[in-house]
């Protein structure tokens, strides 16, 4: 994963005091040695705890790994995340917010150059979420590079002609397509399972050539749909739609 981010992170802390026991018992108190620390006790603050769940695999996740790698008690956690899909949520969010690039394109631009821009920076950010990509969620201070794209992407989207509903639309399309690509990758990535080709390829035998030609034809060719001219495709295909229905409203 990647390395340590100092943003602010909106997340959750308990207002409530910690109250310390006191007991005279010494069985208590030798045991009291041995427990692992909790909560401020333990110098936990939300910084450390995202850096320790970002230095962990994706796959392997978990409040509990990271109170493993801090050397704390699992509750401890609690005073900073609700749980681990909110820990998720936090680590998803940073992920993305490192690699999701500003769109350094001119202001007056036409809305297919930031289209294409905020398209490949908005799948950069979440391939860098990975296997965490379905937890993202926007409205946090963590947001805001993705924000600003995403207005100045509907600016451009209204100033050619379409109204905000249909602008707003063609941004959620744009988004899917972006999600579609990226969930491949990571699939492909991180399973252990065949591929398509390798399944189609599995599928196909001399006894179904004359019934499958075309898919004989395509188990022969080198065609990847996880590389980068894949993702060029898709946002093309999205942005001549986009581009029909901008006439469109011209027209009328």
């Amino acid at each position: 994963m990647s390395g340590t981010n100092k943003t602010s992170v909106n997340t959750y802390e308990s207002a409530a005091p910690v109250s310390a026991a006191v007991s005279s018992s010494a069985t208590e108190h030798n045991a009291k040695k041995f427990r692992r620390p909790r909560g401020h006790r333990a110098g936990l603050n939300i910084e450390k705890i995202v850096d320790a769940a970002r230095a962990l695999p994706q796959n392997q996740l978990s409040m509990q790994a990271v109170a493993n790698s801090l050397g704390v008690d699992r509750k401890a956690l609690n005073h900073y995340v609700h749980d681990r899909e909110n820990l998720l949520s936090i680590v998803a969010a940073m992920e993305f917010t490192e690699a999701f690039e500003k769109l350094d394109i001119p202001d007056d631009a036409d809305w297919r150059t930031v289209a294409l821009a905020f398209a490949h920076s908005n799948a950069k950010g979440m391939l860098a979420a990975g296997l965490l990509s379905d937890y993202l969620r926007t409205g946090s201070n963590n947001a805001v590079p993705f924000l600003h794209a995403s207005e100045m992407l509907l600016r451009s989207l209204t100033d050619a002609g379409l109204d905000l509903d249909t602008a707003i639309r063609s941004v959620a399309v744009i988004n899917n397509a972006c999600a579609a690509f990226t969930r491949d990758v990571v699939i492909a990535r991180n399973s252990t399972a065949a591929l398509r080709h390798e399944l189609l390829e599995e599928s196909l035998n001399d006894e179904n050539r004359d019934i499958f030609p075309l898919l004989h034809e395509v188990a022969k060719l080198p065609i990847l749909t996880t590389d980068d001219q894949q993702l060029d495709f898709a946002i093309s295909v999205v942005l001549d739609g986009i581009e029909v229905l901008i006439d469109k409203h011209k027209a009328k």
